[in-house]
């Protein structure tokens, strides 16, 4: 077998580094090129992260699930997390996050990772989605992020608790984690309004045929109610003995914390996904309003689950950004009236004329700034 040694490798990574500062820079060369290579698969894109959808498959009435198949120069996935998804819906550029649904081992096996989408009446990249994407479209694309993962546990017993399109990251940890580890005990309490609205479900009853470790639970609210502590208490009892993973609507996750906390699951053995940033559930509170972005000339609606650089996106501008996570600060600029929410810290600012990180920032209320 031949050795690579330290040196070599390093000159490998140098190389790496350099071609990807080299294509990030704006000369003639580097758009001709990328113009080029896009020409021939838009997949080739040294400056674009791209993927091409490979098939779709209608999950249920208003949930569909598309398959992916990303550039080489996406990095992959551990199961649990999300990734940001862009398309230009009549000349504005909208995006939204979603978590991968599919197994690692299909990414290593076919190259293509799934995201599911639930229709929202008032989403309007859901919406757009299930109207218009179709296979070999194309759609911009982030690296996969998230804490959202079983790697970040040693837990033996884990309870997955999710309601509707919350699902979607819990079903791509099962189907990566189940065939690998045969030791761990896995539940899943699934809330749903009916049967027809069930994500996933003969895919959910096959693993709980085939894994004798892996329990299913799928709650009904529309003829058995909304989580209770009864319902909790009945379906596992021993909660407190687990870590929990819990990804659904905001209520539905503030309910279902103070229920576990008041079963004896410590806030600390409690997992919750929260696309990009993790939020302060006690303290985010989800409310409506206006931003006006002054600059732009532009207006647009918020309703509590976007931050200002989300909606400035959805409203066609272009606003620079980073990490999108509140840590490099590319996307500041100034909030010139109104109060935001810090998603990272949980405290409203009322101040004029202040400096905001737009990624972690959602408008309480009617906001201008100067974008």
């Amino acid at each position: 077998m031949r050795l690579v040694s330290a040196p070599t490798i390093q000159s490998r990574i140098g190389s790496l580094m350099f071609l990807e500062k080299f294509w990030q820079r704006n000369g003639f060369i580097q758009t001709y090129g990328d113009f080029l290579l896009s020409e021939i698969d838009p997949l080739l894109s040294p400056r674009r992260l791209q993927a091409r959808v490979v098939a779709i498959r209608q999950e249920t009435a208003d949930a569909k699930t598309y398959v992916f198949k990303p550039s080489r120069r996406w990095k992959g996935f551990q199961a649990g997390m999300h990734l940001q998804v862009g398309v230009e819906a009549q000349g504005v550029a909208l995006s939204r996050y979603y978590s991968v649904s599919s197994s690692v081992q299909q990414f290593v096996r076919e190259g293509t990772f799934s995201i599911t989408v639930k229709r929202i009446p008032q989403g309007r990249m859901s919406n757009w989605l299930f109207d218009n994407l179709q296979p070999e479209d194309i759609v911009r694309i982030g690296q996969a992020d998230g804490e959202f993962t079983l790697e970040q546990t040693p837990a033996q017993k884990v309870l997955f608790l999710a309601a509707g399109s919350g699902i979607t990251p819990m079903m791509s940890m099962l189907t990566t984690h189940l065939p690998q580890a045969p030791e761990r005990d896995f539940q899943l309490l699934y809330y749903c309004c009916n049967p027809d609205e069930v994500i996933f479900a003969q895919a959910l009853q096959s693993l709980a045929d085939q894994y004798p470790n892996f329990k299913l639970e799928v709650v009904h609210t529309d003829t058995e109610g909304l989580i209770n502590a009864e319902q909790l208490a009945s379906r596992c009892a021993d909660a407190a003995e687990r870590e929990v993973f819990l990804c659904g609507p905001g209520g539905f996750m503030q309910v279902a914390r103070e229920l576990l906390e008041a079963q004896g699951v410590t806030a600390d053995h409690i997992r919750q996904e929260s696309f990009g940033v993790r939020l302060d559930v006690n303290a985010l509170e989800q409310t409506g309003g206006e931003v006006f972005f002054s600059k732009a000339g532009v207006e647009a609606e918020a309703d509590g689950s976007q931050t200002i650089l989300m909606l400035a996106e959805s409203a066609g501008l272009k606003p620079k950004y980073g990490c999108r996570t509140g840590i490099c600060h590319e996307c500041k600029c100034v909030k010139k009236s109104g109060a935001v929410r810090n998603l990272l810290t949980g405290q409203v600012s009322l101040a004029e004329n202040e400096a905001i990180q737009t990624c972690i920032s959602v408008p309480q209320g009617k906001v201008e700034v100067a974008l």
